[in-house]
């Protein structure tokens, strides 16, 4: 378990990724309804067939990510394995933030080479803080807003 200096849990990195499996597959199956329910077409590569639909799937990500991290501060997949985004001091974030921290990750997936920096800073920042993180000034805590887990005392050293 790694703290903080001020003693909040950071959230633990199997944990992040298990919950962007939990997100992947929830916004799987909501594609799969917006494809049967002809929002969104698809052709013969399983790609979207045009730009409109392109556009749907992109505003669907963007809609429950931006949504909920704005509204509960996680995504589903955060609040079943118990982990929020906040701010450095364990607040949760503003609209304005979820929206910037959502553009990041866009970007940087359209990019490719952003997701591939937020794994390796993921894994080797000392606060866990991916790209999108360090922009938009958040980071992912153990715990739910307004109720963080702590560490005890002792264990706040670690991070000195």
């Amino acid at each position: 378990m790694k703290a903080t200096d001020s003693g909040l849990i950071l959230g633990p990195v199997l944990l992040r990724l298990g919950a962007y499996l939990i997100d992947f597959l929830i916004l799987s199956v909501l594609g799969l309804g917006a494809i049967s329910g002809g929002l969104v077409e698809v052709g013969e590569n399983s790609l979207p067939a045009d730009a409109r639909s392109a556009a749907v799937l992109m505003g669907l990500g963007a809609l429950y990510n931006i949504g909920y991290v704005a509204w509960k501060s996680a995504t589903p997949g955060k609040m079943a394995l118990n982990i929020y985004v906040a701010y450095p001091d364990g607040s949760p974030v503003r609209p304005d933030t979820a929206i910037l921290r959502h553009l990041v990750i866009l970007v940087g997936n359209i990019i490719f080479i952003g997701a591939v920096i937020s794994v390796v800073l993921m894994f080797t920042d000392k606060r866990r803080r991916t790209l999108h993180d360090r922009v938009a000034g958040t980071m992912v805590l153990a715990g739910r807003a307004g109720a963080p887990l702590r560490a005890e005392p002792d264990l706040r050293q670690e991070d000195r």
